[in-house]
């Protein structure tokens, strides 16, 4: 925290509802859907997608949520093509817009890449590449893509102004899969794409940077359980920039290089961008916002569509990272989202790496000789 104590309004804040205050007849008002793409009996299968959406499905459900499930891992479940994926946003989006005050949530685990943009804005993509899931039928159907996903909630069924929707995207390469203007940050950011004010209030949660990859580790996905852990420990009323470094902090705990991020159609406000600086604010109306800060002890700052199959991607395609554990803590390593499953040493003979450059894909990412008795993790690279 900084060495001074900020008081400002409750309006100089995002507020954002994570969970109903009252399970009370909620299920009228929140409507969810959780996709889980597992990739069944191929080389690119994952492990953990199924468990983390239960998890969310189950929290959801606790606290007044009714829940539609994709899955195909199982026969019990729809399965998430990109046909089903794409229906059952369309019907949330539907359901939202038929009352005010109706609040939405759409998570997703599974992978996550980059294809060659085709921009619907000038210059909306610099890097030249949209983001996009995975579908479990992808090499039929083809990927789903950022602007895709946009073109659902936010035109042909926009979600409407007295709605709300929070989009929970643990993959790859997500953090601007939805193509919304703000990004919550120490400053302002954006727009970034172009800001529609007769939308309803869309807030979106990503795993890693578009440009990177998201880890898992045998809790789970890393960001899934960031979220969960964040909720659990700062309450259902923590504000979203108390959330994110909550989360950031958690993925740090687990020795991650990945920066989890989140995304709003409003620009977020002067209160959240102090605390991402590490400010210690008082959330209530006591000074006016122009009142001199009073005095505290100084601290430590805080921590801080393409044709079918997209015959480019190949979601088996791995490449590894240099991963350092503490001299105190080896975290267990179990696969990386959007990679393969680790095979599992005894505890008492630690895995040895092969000898390998480390780097990504076109000659980029990082780079460096793996020690040999360091645990290494894997991950699906398509940039």
């Amino acid at each position: 925290m900084s060495a001074a104590v900020m008081s400002l309004q409750p309006h100089a804040f995002t507020r954002y509802e994570w969970l109903p205050k009252s399970t009370s007849g909620t299920s009228t008002k929140h409507r969810a859907l959780c996709i889980a793409c597992a990739y069944p009996g191929t080389s690119y299968e994952l492990h953990g997608t199924v468990k983390d959406q239960e998890a969310l499905k189950k929290g959801l459900e606790d606290n007044g949520y009714s829940v539609t499930f994709l899955s195909d891992a199982d026969d019990k479940h729809a399965v998430p093509t990109k046909a089903n994926i794409l229906k059952e946003i369309a019907n949330l989006c539907d359901w939202l817009n038929e009352e005010k005050g109706r609040m939405g949530w759409i998570s997703y685990a599974g992978h996550g890449t980059q294809t060659k943009a085709r921009a619907t804005v000038a210059g909306e993509e610099p890097d030249g590449k949209d983001e996009a899931m995975v579908p479990t039928d992808y090499p039929t159907a083809g990927l789903l893509t950022d602007n895709e996903l946009n073109q659902t909630m936010l035109k042909s069924h926009k979600v409407q102004n007295g709605c709300a929707m929070i989009i929970f995207m643990d993959c790859c390469h997500s953090a601007s899969i939805l193509d919304i203007p703000y990004a919550l940050e120490t400053e302002p950011v954006g727009p970034k794409y172009v800001e529609d004010k007769s939308i309803g209030d869309i807030f979106g949660v990503s795993a890693a940077a578009d440009d990177k990859v998201a880890y898992e580790t045998a809790a789970g996905g890393v960001c899934t359980r960031a979220f969960i852990e964040a909720v659990r420990k700062l309450g259902k009323g923590a504000l979203p920039a108390e959330i994110l470094l909550e989360m950031r902090q958690y993925a740090k705990d687990q020795n991650m290089d990945q920066l989890i991020t989140m995304h709003s159609n409003r620009q977020f406000t002067f209160g959240d961008f102090q605390i991402m600086k590490g400010v210690d604010v008082v959330k209530e109306a006591a000074p006016p916002v122009s009142a001199p800060p009073a005095p505290a002890p100084a601290t430590a700052p805080s921590p801080a569509a393409e044709p079918p199959g997209h015959a480019g991607y190949n979601p088996a395609a791995h490449t590894s990272h240099v991963y350092t554990a503490p001299a105190t803590s080896k975290p267990d390593l179990t696969k990386v989202k959007g990679g393969e499953e680790l095979n599992r040493p005894p505890a008492q003979a630690p895995p040895t790496a092969p000898a390998t450059s480390g780097k990504k894909a076109g000659g980029k990412g990082k780079a460096g000789t793996k020690p040999a008795t360091q645990p290494q993790s894997s991950c699906c690279v398509v940039c």
